[in-house]
């Protein structure tokens, strides 16, 4: 939603959230590879803590798309917001997600098999091809909202129910964050 909301606003905001949240899943799978998430998983307080601060995070994002659905009237206006902060938003959307964290902790080992060589080599290898995957799906979306942009976004009323949806699936996924339990 992060990417599709920034690539409405322009196709290089897009493509740079890409690369943000791109960013923050690499920082995940490093953290993988470090065993650092196995620490995410079995301490409480960090994960409460991350959960805590990612929810917040995502309410301030649903904040700001609700206020900027309640100003500008329509998508031609060139709205003031810097390269640098979509890509910052981008990296921090996912870091402040601990799901991020344990879903990289359950679902690489499982393809990892020890006896076939450097369990770090193979995690990499299975987390830079999520990565990319990943990656070159979103780009695929923002190509598809750059796209969609003129053809069903360019009046104020559909422009201002994007953002109030926009702002509406954020709220919803920091519930999600902040309901979600250390397993």
């Amino acid at each position: 939603m992060y990417i599709a909301s920034q690539s409405l606003n322009s196709f290089k905001h897009g493509v740079v959230a890409t690369i943000g949240v791109g960013t923050g899943l690499a920082i995940y799978v490093i953290a993988s590879v470090l065993g650092l998430s196995g620490i995410l998983m079995h301490s409480p307080l960090l994960f409460n803590v991350i959960k805590i601060i990612g929810a917040f995070y995502l309410f301030y994002l649903a904040y700001q798309a609700w206020s900027y659905a309640k100003k500008q009237p329509n998508l031609h206006q060139v709205r003031v917001i810097s390269v640098w902060k979509s890509y910052k938003n981008g990296v921090f959307t996912n870091i402040l997600n601990p799901k991020v964290g344990i879903f990289f902790l359950t679902f690489l080992p499982q393809f990892v098999d020890p006896g076939q060589g450097k369990v770090e080599l193979q995690l990499v290898t299975l987390g830079g091809c999520f990565l990319i995957l990943g990656t070159a799906i979103n780009f695929l979306y923002v190509f598809l909202f750059v796209y969609l942009k003129d053809r069903l976004f360019s009046n104020a009323t559909a422009q201002a129910f994007f953002n109030k949806l926009t702002a509406f699936v954020f709220c919803m996924l920091a519930i999600n964050v902040l309901s979600s339990q250390q397993r």
